[in-house]
């Protein structure tokens, strides 16, 4: 449990929140970095918008930018979600690829192709 992985500098990895989110239509959110994660050297890539209507984990996606190799141990607070409440429910709340994901999900691009 408190062994976790080392991330060496320069290194990316996928990660997954423990909680599962679930957005109502109305409600969107983005993943933010804490403060002290980023201090450390960790990254949490912005961009992670997560749609109203989602439901599931949270992908992070984590680089060490830091001189030094970083231990993440399960349970550490790496990120923080900033919710927007919308004046209106989505019209087309989120049921997309990533819908229900559970753990570190992997880019579904190649669905865009088929």
């Amino acid at each position: 449990y408190y062994e976790g992985i080392i991330l060496h500098p320069n290194e990316f990895i996928l990660a997954a929140s423990q909680e599962i989110v679930n957005l109502p239509a109305d409600i969107s959110a983005i993943v933010t970095g804490r403060s002290s994660v980023g201090r450390a050297g960790i990254s949490v890539v912005l961009g992670n918008w997560i749609d109203a209507g989602y439901v599931g984990t949270v992908t992070l996606q984590l680089h060490n930018c830091g001189p030094n190799p970083i231990r993440l141990i399960k349970g550490l607070r790496i990120a923080q979600l900033v919710f927007y409440k919308m004046t209106d429910n989505a019209e087309k709340p989120y049921h997309g690829k990533y819908q229900h994901s559970l753990g570190a999900t992997g880019s579904k691009i190649y669905c865009d192709f088929s």
